[in-house]
């Protein structure tokens, strides 16, 4: 199994959007929100239909640390769409990743 593993946030770091507008994240922005719903799902490209990986499954693993929201997943390399992501990622094509919230 390929293990993708980085930080999604790190604190403090702005980040421009699309162009649009600029994000950061305060030290343990996330804290609260992975306490009451632990069950994150990382999904391709921001689309529910997508899903690459999830914490109840133990697919996901998430950490909100002293650098920023760390990650780690395990794409299904059965799956069409693990396939793809472990290619995409492999060859350096997709370099980032990024974080939905409401």
């Amino acid at each position: 199994m390929s293990e993708i593993s980085g930080y999604a946030i790190q604190w403090n770091q702005p980040a421009v959007i699309a162009g649009l507008f600029e994000e950061s994240f305060a030290r343990g922005a996330f804290d609260a929100s992975l306490r009451e719903h632990p069950d994150v799902a990382a999904l391709w490209a921001h689309d529910s239909s997508r899903p690459l990986a999830r914490v109840k499954n133990g697919t996901l693993t998430l950490r909100s640390d002293r650098i920023g929201l760390w990650y780690s997943l395990t794409p299904n390399a059965d799956s069409p769409m693990g396939r793809e992501a472990i290619a995409m990622i492999g060859a350096g094509t997709v370099d980032q990743v990024s974080v939905g919230f409401a």
